[in-house]
């Protein structure tokens, strides 16, 4: 009986592992030094019907068979730990469809310092979902300082997560935590069945992350490099960047964060980091996919969250960049000596905007990264 299986049968793939044991098993030995004692006439030689090819078909001694199916035990040999994110089970949720574009819900229960956003997704019919966590940390923006001490703890956090990262990774889950305008933010995406989990893990090392010397170094070396590169761009690609930035975060020039770096050692470092996420005044959560509110509201509700009396700034709520008074005029010379006029760029840093203004300065903006 044969069977081809045009998709994925978890049962059958079962059944067909329970069946490689060592008795089923075939042993082929290959050597010019045993071609001498095939040679056609004794009991049990056969000739291969394609390539005539003379062999001896040999029984496995017993001996054989029962070390294989008890071998003995050898620590170097040990497998690993099973990987706890691998899913097992891609049930999907049921329910009439959501409308078209309808967007998240904001969950009962919020306050002015959470909220969970939530929208369960019925109409692809995949096994799979998005969270985002976000933290509205003040002092990350406050200064260049903030920024780069956060960028500083996101790099090493990447380096210590390594392994985790890579279990999420073959499990078909990707889980990141970064630096955000506001404070940090971890993204996930992936099978929604351990994607809990994927995010549960990632929160867990910001909350008890520590930090070498070694680890301080390599991170500084990095961003120092960062900023080398960041100098040898042309003039109108480094304006051109910063005009992106202007509705959406405060752009710290690389002179502000070269200083700010240098001001960085370990012991500040640790202070910055020693419960960073438990002195947000915000903290948000998206979750849309394959995710009921009875699984969006765990991953909400663990991890550090703000107090009760956090007091949520305009900063930690609008997409407009709230400098306090400070201002920023950055232009350029000409990228082509002999066009004067190519590529002069003036980009000038605005407080917080009315939302009529903001969506002005959106489209002016826009206008003006044009050719």
């Amino acid at each position: 009986c044969r069977r081809v299986a045009t998709a994925f049968d978890g049962p059958l793939t079962a059944r067909l592992l329970d069946l490689l044991t060592p008795d089923r098993m075939v042993v082929l030995l290959k050597s010019t030094t045993l071609a001498a004692n095939v040679t056609g006439n004794s009991t049990g030689d056969a000739t291969e019907p394609h390539y005539g090819t003379l062999h001896r078909p040999l029984d496995l001694p017993p001996a054989l068979l029962a070390r294989l199916a008890a071998p003995p035990a050898v620590a170097s040999l040990s497998l690993p730990a099973a990987n706890a994110l691998l899913p097992d089970s891609f049930t999907l949720l049921s329910g009439a469809p959501p409308g078209r574009h309808e967007p998240p819900a904001l969950a009962d229960g919020a306050t002015t310092t959470r909220r969970l956003w939530h929208l369960a997704d019925t109409t692809y019919k995949l096994p799979t979902a998005e969270v985002r966590v976000r933290w509205a940390v003040p002092e990350v923006g406050a200064s260049a300082e903030g920024g780069v001490m956060a960028s500083l703890l996101s790099s090493i956090l990447a380096e210590q997560r390594r392994s985790d990262r890579y279990d999420a990774e073959r499990a078909g889950i990707s889980a990141d935590v970064s630096p955000s305008t506001f404070g940090f933010e971890v993204d996930a995406s992936g099978f929604s069945q351990r994607l809990p989990e994927a995010v549960r893990r990632a929160v867990a090392a910001v909350t008890s992350m520590q930090i070498s010397d070694d680890e301080l170094a390599l991170a500084k070396e990095k961003y120092a490099r960062a900023l080398a590169a960041t100098l040898t761009e042309q003039p109108a690609e480094r304006a051109s960047q910063l005009t992106s930035k202007v509705l959406a975060e405060v752009a710290y020039l690389p002179a502000e964060r070269s200083s700010a770096l240098q001001n960085v050692t370990r012991a500040n470092l640790a202070a910055f980091a020693d419960g960073i996420l438990g002195r947000a005044v915000l903290k948000e959560t998206l979750v849309i996919g394959n995710l009921d509110a009875a699984a969006a509201r765990p991953i909400h509700d663990d991890g550090p969250r703000p107090p009760p009396d956090a007091q949520v700034t305009a900063a930690a709520t609008q997409r407009i960049a709230n400098l306090e008074g400070r201002w920023v005029q950055y232009a350029e010379a000409a990228a082509h000596p002999k066009e004067a006029q190519s590529a002069v760029k003036l980009v000038v840093q605005l407080g917080r905007l009315p939302i009529q203004e903001a969506a002005v300065a959106q489209l002016l903006s826009a206008a003006i990264s044009q050719p």
